[in-house]
């Protein structure tokens, strides 16, 4: 396993709770696990690393696109740039959630003195991530590679209900829950579209043809019956 590999496991088990949490979620032993991606302990069995691999989201060294990602960055933002490289390495588009904007939703909550994770939603396409930062600690979008707000600094918010907020918060995300919040999902924005012909790996002449194929094939030209 290369040195670039696990300090990408390291980052992600740092951005999912830290070593402890996740050798109780994988039922691994703690110090061995600090020891191993120290490089200090060079022997982990495969199905130990599978199992890891597994719980942080990197099944067969590729992200896992059938679930939600979530990190939560707790030491710094080196972590969370590692892992966004690695996951959306095309960018991604940003989304947060209404009480993490400047707005009327932001001023209640510090009248109230009630303080929630800032929540943010990373989306490409075809790969979901949210971020959960400590209250008060906005996501600096600028200084991650490849991501860009949807809308003018962050004006389009996540749809999220009150009554999913605590989920949003701090409970596990499903794929269905995350696209029902991503604003447009009713209508594409431009920057979703760029998202997504970034992550298929299309240029722009490329999305182009096929832009023109799949109008083609929606509306053929009208065939004027035969004359008899």
């Amino acid at each position: 396993m290369s040195t670039d590999d696990r300090a990408l496991i390291g980052a992600l088990i740092e951005l999912q709770g830290g070593i402890r949490r996740v050798a109780r979620a994988t039922g691994l032993d703690h110090s061995t696990l600090a020891k191993w991606l120290k490089g200090e302990q060079a022997t982990l069995s495969a199905a130990k690393v599978a199992l890891l691999r597994d719980a942080i989201g990197l099944p067969e060294e590729m992200p896992d696109d059938a679930r939600v990602h979530v990190w939560s960055p707790r030491m710094g933002m080196d972590a969370l740039r590692r892992a966004v490289s690695a996951f959306f390495p095309q960018g991604a588009a940003v989304a947060r959630s209404s009480w993490s904007a400047p707005n009327r939703d932001r001023l209640r909550n510090l009248a109230r003195l009630t303080f929630p994770a800032e929540v943010y939603g990373l989306y490409d396409g075809r790969r979901r991530a949210v971020v959960r930062n400590p209250p008060g600690v906005f996501l600096d979008v600028d200084t991650l590679p490849g991501l860009r707000w949807i809308g003018p600094a962050g004006a389009r918010s996540l749809r999220i209900d009150d009554a999913e907020r605590d989920v949003w918060m701090k409970g596990t995300l499903d794929l269905a829950l995350f696209d029902a919040a991503w604003p447009g999902s009713d209508d594409s924005t431009d920057a979703e579209v760029i998202a997504v012909i970034r992550a298929l790996g299309l240029s722009n002449r490329d999305a182009i043809g096929v832009l023109r194929e799949s109008a083609a094939e929606a509306n053929p030209p009208e065939i004027p019956p035969a004359r008899r």
